[in-house]
């Protein structure tokens, strides 16, 4: 697993997908809406705090992108559909962040899928060098 623990002196930093909370862990990352009120339920005290800056907001995404994408490399076979589906939900909170419309992303995806093609035959560019010109 490529998960990266940080130490500070005011606890440690644990991967989101860790099913042992310790005594006291500090984050300090984006979540889900209903993650303060789960860990509630399953007894776990936390503290957190809303922000209304959405540059920060939208930094915070991006970040989870990482993080989410090392959980489905990571991921059992079983898994890797959900661990997709939490990638999928942080672009669509991007998008609405950003006030992008996703008919418009898919739109767009597809214009580039028939111009370009997707990713399906794994190909991977080595080199490229650009022709000279002759007139």
């Amino acid at each position: 697993m490529n998960e990266i623990l940080k130490q500070s002196s005011e606890g440690s930093y644990i991967p989101a997908d860790s099913s042992e909370y310790g005594d006291d862990v500090f984050y300090d990352k984006i979540v889900r809406d209903g993650i303060v009120e789960y860990l509630d339920s399953i007894g776990v005290d936390s503290v957190s705090e809303k922000s209304e800056d959405n540059e920060k907001i939208v930094k915070a995404l991006i970040a989870k992108i990482h993080e989410e994408s090392d959980e489905y490399l990571d991921a059992s076979p079983e898994k890797k559909p959900g661990e997709l589906a939490d990638l999928l939900e942080i672009i669509y909170a991007i998008a609405k962040r950003e006030s992008i419309d996703m008919s418009l992303v898919e739109d767009i995806r597809q214009d580039k899928l028939k111009k370009r093609g997707g990713y399906d035959k794994g190909i991977f560019l080595k080199r490229a060098t650009k022709r000279e010109i002759k007139e």
